[in-house]
């Protein structure tokens, strides 16, 4: 520090600048490659809550004496300290891949260019000002200097630098906090390689800071070192993917592109594996994903506050509109390029970023989610008001979070929800313990006094095969009942009967759903007792002839009416076609469900959400059934076949339905020869 003073006053500008950078580089590698205490003695400010180091060792043999300087006090404090520890260090250090008039160039992230796009009024740098800001809400810190977040998400458009943003978050981790271990995950081990590990490794490479402290040698084709002064490895980044295995005590990981994720397994292992790890975070980034998809219920869980260690950054363009994006050369014209080439589903995933296009699926999300509500403003039935409510609702739950944030609900959306009534209010399908139950022939007729109707009962049933050993995987055995009535025809069913020209409008009201584990004869002949007992018999069974041919004759005992059928796309076509109906014109109706599917808790709404149709493939299911965990659709082919069994079913069938059923009358005898009741007094 002589040294220095003398060289100020001899005014020798350029020595000391260069001297001080010397002492700034040593400081900053001793903060962040935690150098061992024989060659570096750390003392705790303990009124600042900062470490700082001094060297013991010289510098081309001249010994460090003194304080270090306020500028190097507030520099390493800094780094540290939340969103613009991290803001500052990325500015400091970090070299980015940008174009300018054409040609790539690698650029310090705080030298960006300002010069204005003309078609978009953007510049290269209001990209970064926007993330900074999103930084400072998501890197928040408390007074104790642990993250307020564990897991963040930015579910942003194509083309917005988000696996930057993401990878620079990890970056700053590896590079300021000790002993780091960090894994970038994906659903291949190509992707894994390819997208936040080439881009960090490009970052470290062309940033000559950051290689200064790392070392070329360091930086390996799957991994990144981070090495002390003994040579022995401190901190490390590694790619993985979904087979590589478990891990476990990381500090850190990133996952990219979620969306494509088929098991979930693999992301809450890795999740998992940052628990009770003092400021160990998780980033995602990502478009967006089916609704059945964890990323969906992530953002359920931020939107909803269920779950506050999650940050969800979340944004989207309906139009799409240019001005929407932060990067200055996503143009209108190119915007509308997109739109010619991709698919519709695709474009408004990566462009619109819009959580799931129903393009291709027989259900939107409105359609499943009026089945849950029977009734608006105290009047039954209203179903086209019900799909409008919902559909306001959905359009302004989409919008991005900063939107939802400027905006309060309108007032209609909050009276508008509070007037939809619920399925539940009339019957439930889940015990106070949240356990399967099956609708009670009491409220049962209850629902037939509210609709002046009495009821057919029908069954349906898809069964999985009985010899597979995981029953975890793959399709299951599932028995659905349905009550099929019309409302009115209690009181006048002749007007119904002799109305030819007419189509009956039958509803439809879903009264059981169980999963038979593990897809036995013995347990559905069960399960179909239990239904023959509550509601006094059962009209109709119908499922595929393969599994269920045997039970025929056991149907014909207890006065079933049993059609096996081949599933042929011609039949298909028919049961799903009526399934549509009902559903498309308000006439089914299922409260809320706790057996749960692979994806969701609810496994018909789970299923009724992918369910596809492919006219040219004459194909109906869901187009993950062939995975082991993907979303399967044994829920609505029960459900198809329950129609389709009990199509003939009319108004002459329906009777009320009393589980109370009598099992004989007691008449006293009285003409016995002796009294009997008193031989054992």
């Amino acid at each position: 520090m002589k040294t220095i003073k003398k060289l100020i006053k001899r005014k020798h500008i350029k020595e000391v600048e260069r001297q001080e950078e010397e002492i700034s580089n040593i400081q900053d590698k001793v903060t962040k490659l935690g150098r061992t205490e024989n060659r570096y003695r750390t003392r705790v400010l303990h009124n600042k809550g900062i470490q700082l180091r001094k060297s013991k060792k010289q510098n081309h043999g001249k010994k460090l004496k003194g304080k270090i300087s306020i500028k190097e006090k507030e520099q390493e404090f800094t780094y540290r300290s939340g969103a613009e520890g991290f803001i500052r260090w990325c500015e400091d250090f970090v070299n980015i891949n940008i174009y300018v008039d054409g040609l790539s160039v690698w650029c310090p992230l705080k030298n960006l260019p300002r010069k204005i796009n003309e078609d978009t009024g953007r510049c290269s740098a209001d990209m970064w000002e926007f993330q900074k800001g999103v930084a400072r809400e998501a890197l928040r810190m408390n007074e104790k200097g642990e993250f307020l977040y564990r897991l963040i998400v930015l579910c942003w458009m194509r083309g917005e630098g988000k696996s930057l943003f993401v990878v620079l978050i990890q970056l700053w981790k590896f590079f300021n906090f000790l002993r780091q271990q960090i894994m970038l995950g994906a659903n291949s081990k190509d992707q894994s390689k390819f997208v936040h590990f080439d881009i960090m490794r490009d970052v470290i490479l062309n940033s000559p800071k950051l290689l200064r402290i790392v070392g070329k040698r360091n930086v390996q084709d799957k991994e990144i070192r981070l090495r002390d002064g003994a040579g022995n490895i401190v901190s490390v980044v590694r790619s993985i993917s979904s087979f590589s295995g478990i891990v476990s005590n990381i500090t850190g990981y990133t996952f990219s592109e979620i969306f494509d994720m088929k098991n979930p397994k693999f992301f809450t292992q890795l999740d998992g594996s940052i628990r009770n790890i003092p400021n160990a975070l998780g980033v995602i980034d990502s478009t967006v994903s089916t609704k059945t998809h964890i990323l969906y219920r992530l953002y359920k869980a931020y939107t909803n506050n269920t779950d506050k260690s999650i940050f969800f950054s979340y944004r989207c363009s309906l139009g799409p509109s240019y001005k929407d994006f932060t990067n200055p050369y996503m143009t209108q014209e190119q915007l509308n390029s997109y739109k010619a080439k991709f698919p519709p589903a695709e474009f408004a995933m990566y462009f619109k970023n819009t959580w799931e296009s129903d393009t291709f699926k027989m259900f939107n999300s409105d359609l499943v989610e009026s089945t849950g509500y029977i009734g608006y403003e105290g009047s039954l039935g209203m179903h086209n008001k019900i799909i409008s409510v919902l559909k306001t609702i959905r359009k302004y739950e989409e919008h991005d979070n900063e939107y939802r944030k400027q905006y309060s609900p309108p007032l209609e959306i909050v009276t508008a929800k509070k007037s939809l009534i619920p399925v539940e209010k009339l019957y439930s399908l889940s015990t106070e313990y949240q356990q399967p139950r099956m609708c009670s022939a009491s409220e049962l007729a209850e629902i037939g006094e509210m609709l002046n109707t009495d009821f057919s009962i029908c069954v349906g049933v898809d069964r999985a095969d009985p010899m597979k050993k995981n029953i975890t995987q793959g399709a299951k055995t599932i028995l659905t009942v349905l009550a099929k009535c019309l409302p009115g025809s209690r009181l006048n069913p002749l007007q119904y009967m002799n109305d030819l020209n007419s189509v009956p409008e039958y509803m439809y009201f879903l009264l059981h759903l169980a999963h038979v584990q593990h897809s036995d004869m013995e347990t559905i002949k069960s399960e179909l007792e239990n239904v023959i007992v509550e509601y006094d018999g059962v009209d109709s069974l119908c499922a595929e002839r393969w599994g269920m041919w045997d039970i025929g004759t056991w149907c014909e005992d207890n006065g079933i009416y049993f059609e096996p059928v081949s599933p042929s796309y011609t039949i298909q076509k028919a049961a799903f076609s009526e399934l549509y109906n009902v559903v498309y014109k308000g006439r089914f109706k299922a409260p809320g469900l706790v057996v749960a599917g692979n994806k969701m808790d609810n496994i018909l709404k789970e299923e009724m959400l992918l369910f596809d149709h492919d006219p040219q493939k004459k194909f109906y299911g869901s187009p993950e059934k062939g995975q082991n965990y993907g979303v399967q659709d044994d829920c609505m082919f029960s459900l198809g076949w329950t129609l389709y069994g009990g199509r003939f079913l009319s108004i002459e069938d329906f009777r009320k339905r009393n589980s109370d059923v009598p099992l004989g009358t007691w008449i006293k005898n009285t003409d016995l020869v002796g009294d009997y009741s008193r031989v054992h007094q």
